[in-house]
């Protein structure tokens, strides 16, 4: 049986020691890191930004964010749609920071999120007013 001497100066036995070349031994841990990180990553998996979850499945307890809903489902199916989609997307990741800001118990962050959507549907209602909210006869 081959021995391997010791820096101590004794010797120790091989016997039972899975001895691999050193390309073998870098494989298989890669092979290790990346089952382990596969196990990992699904831990980590977050939703995309206004995808939806749980405070957009319910009505809002606000009756602010209620209201600035109404506005901003009239606004997506208006004119503004097809003229302003940038600043509808916008309004609707800070509606839906606002209600889950609000289902989280967090009213002063939920009423500065319904400010900047409250802000950004006065701009769309001043430019293509609504039908509901038009005065204007035709």
């Amino acid at each position: 049986m081959p021995r391997i001497e010791g820096t101590d100066g004794g010797s120790r036995s091989t016997r039972g020691v899975l001895e691999l070349p050193t390309m073998w031994r870098m494989r298989l841990a890669a092979v290790v890191v990346a089952i382990f990180a596969g196990l990992v990553g699904g831990c980590a998996a977050w939703p995309e930004t206004a995808t939806g979850g749980l405070a957009e499945l319910y009505p809002s307890s606000s009756v602010r964010i209620t209201d600035l809903e109404r506005r901003y489902a009239a606004q997506a199916h208006g004119p503004a749609a097809d003229l302003a989609p940038a600043l509808l997307v916008e309004a609707r990741g800070y509606l839906i920071r606002a209600k889950r800001e609000q289902a989280g118990g967090l009213p002063a962050d939920a009423e500065a999120s319904a400010d900047k959507v409250e802000s950004i549907l006065r701009g769309l209602e001043m430019n293509w007013p609504s039908p509901a909210r038009s005065t204007r006869r035709l």
